[in-house]
């Protein structure tokens, strides 16, 4: 399963939690060899929970990840059940507060100290028997990630990846989601992200919480990593087999799939601006989620603003976090001026902003005339690659230097670089021909997207293909930009429609063509073992 799996592109991440029951065969070696937490008063036991082959609960207690020589046990026992036999890299490290219940920490004793003084490291000492476990087995740091359910200062270290826990399934309690982010990326940790939709609960038959989730994966997708988890109605008692209700995409109905479809498509052509901001974060120290004053501190009104943030630089994101809304007010601070990412109107900064935001739109600002940074994997790309392009500016530059070449250079003086020349002006016409073959293709593919064709209007031509690719493209500083109409009245810009081929693109095919036959005909290849004067 795991190879086909990976076969797939998907990597399978095992959950692992710090709790071990006394029907574990790892229970009694843990035990003798001191390596559970410990407590001043009473058994080591700190919860209840149920396990597999008895009718009731049982008394649970946890390893001790301050301690070196436990963190080395637990990991032998993940690499010869986890590693070795399935090459399984990823883990998600569940309830490592850790769970207590009750949790009474002044009755703890860790190897590392009283649990009042030392209780709140557990996280990121777990983490790091992870990180340190794969280090050790020749994992790059570039591939060592843990989701995590709670963290502490330096958790980032280890490839910790921390999730706001198991949360409501409301509108407040995505409004508060917002403040976590912010408040996780400002300690150092960059990799955040919520249960979508929360954890407990949310009936996906439920029109009003099909609106919560609605808002709450649009939320997601501009988060600085998307997880879609939660544990929906109709759910069952908590037991060794319980099992939530459904939760994919498509189980929150006809009016919900198209537009969580819709975010789902926009995070992958997310991909390289995040991975560029993650890079920012590992090299500088930078959040992926900024709140507003990060990079306006001068504006002082930025300083209060709690239910807006940066995604990066360049993108401000403004979720609807009330039920019913259809408009939005945004501050968007001085210092800069913002473009609408949807409709393409700007707007001064420092001054607030109500803006339409049915329920496919979650108000995006562009900073000081950014380009959307989003950007379209294509048909065919690999996970992880973007699609090969030349910039057009580039291009244009390129073919101009190589026509004046072909036209103007005396054949005799400069035949072999002639000849070069046109090899690199083939290239060009490559390029160019495979990207109108590709135009062509999406179009009759019908785009990546299933959802219903809308009509997309540019110059005043209607096409009526789906929205798939936004490369951008210029001409000599000038954009290409469509403003697409969706069957609900709604509108959004996009740069490429799949079928339509960009003018400047093909005129460069054919202007790259002319010139590589130009120069087969200035400077053609002479008879063999014969040399011009002065050869």
């Amino acid at each position: 399963m795991v190879r086909e799996l990976d076969e797939l592109g998907v990597k399978l991440v095992v959950s692992v939690w710090p709790s071990v029951s006394p029907l574990s065969e790892n229970h009694g070696v843990l035990e003798q060899r001191g390596y559970l937490i410990g407590t001043q008063y009473g058994p080591m036991a700190h919860a209840d929970w149920p396990d597999k082959g008895v009718a009731s609960t049982v008394q649970v207690a946890f390893y001790d990840a301050t301690n070196p020589e436990a963190r080395e046990f637990l990991w032998s026992r993940i690499r010869d059940n986890y590693l070795a036999p399935y090459g399984i890299t990823a883990f998600w490290l569940d309830a490592c507060e850790p769970e207590l219940k009750p949790g009474h920490q002044e009755n703890l004793r860790y190897w590392a100290g009283p649990g009042l003084e030392v209780g709140n490291m557990y996280p990121a000492e777990n983490s790091r028997a992870f990180a340190e476990g794969l280090r050790a087995e020749g994992v790059g740091d570039d591939e060592i990630i843990t989701l995590n359910r709670s963290a502490w200062a330096g958790s980032q270290r280890h490839g910790a990846a921390l999730w706001s826990g198991d949360i409501g399934t409301d509108f407040p309690t995505l409004r508060r989601q917002i403040a976590a982010g912010l408040n996780t990326a400002l300690s150092g940790i960059p990799w955040w992200n919520t249960d979508i939709g929360g954890f407990h609960g949310g009936d996906p038959d439920d029109p009003a919480y099909q609106e919560v989730m609605v808002r709450w994966f649009q939320f997601g997708a501009l988060s600085p990593l998307m997880r879609l988890h939660g544990f929906r109605d109709p759910g069952m008692p908590l037991g060794p087999d319980m099992t939530g209700g459904p939760n994919e995409v498509w189980s929150y109905g006809d009016r919900a799939l198209p537009i969580l479809e819709k975010y789902l498509r926009l995070r992958e052509r997310l991909r390289p601006y995040v991975l560029d901001v993650m890079r920012a974060a590992h090299e500088e120290g930078l959040p992926v989620m900024r709140p507003l004053f990060l990079e306006f501190p001068e504006d002082a009104a930025a300083w209060s603003v709690d239910d807006a943030y940066l995604f990066g630089p360049d993108l401000l994101v403004a979720p609807v976090l009330t039920a019913g809304a259809t408009v939005r007010t945004a501050y968007l601070p001085a210092g800069a001026w913002w473009t609408d990412a949807w409709t393409g109107e700007t707007y001064e900064g420092g001054t607030a902003v109500t803006v339409d935001a049915p329920l496919d739109r979650i108000p995006l600002f562009l900073r000081d005339g950014r380009r959307c940074p989003w950007r379209s994997r294509g048909r065919g790309a690999r996970w992880g690659r973007a699609p090969v392009t030349l910039p057009l500016r580039g291009t244009v530059a390129s073919v101009t230097a190589v026509s004046i070449l072909f036209c103007w250079t005396p054949p005799m003086v400069l035949r072999k670089l002639a000849l070069a020349a046109g090899l690199a002006a083939f290239a060009l016409y490559l390029w160019g021909l495979l990207h109108v073959l590709g135009a062509l293709l999406e179009a009759e593919d019908g785009g990546a997207g299933s959802s219903p064709p809308r009509p997309c209007r540019t110059s005043g031509r209607q096409y009526d293909e789906k929205v798939q690719s936004v490369t951008d493209y210029s001409l000599a500083f000038v954009p290409l930009r469509f403003v697409c109409e969706t069957s609900d009245g709604g509108s959004y810009v996009a740069d490429t429609v799949p079928g339509y081929v960009n003018p400047a693109v093909f005129a460069l095919t054919l202007t790259a063509l002319g010139s590589w036959v130009a120069a087969l005909v200035v400077a053609p290849p002479g008879p063999r073992g014969v040399r011009g004067p002065g050869g």
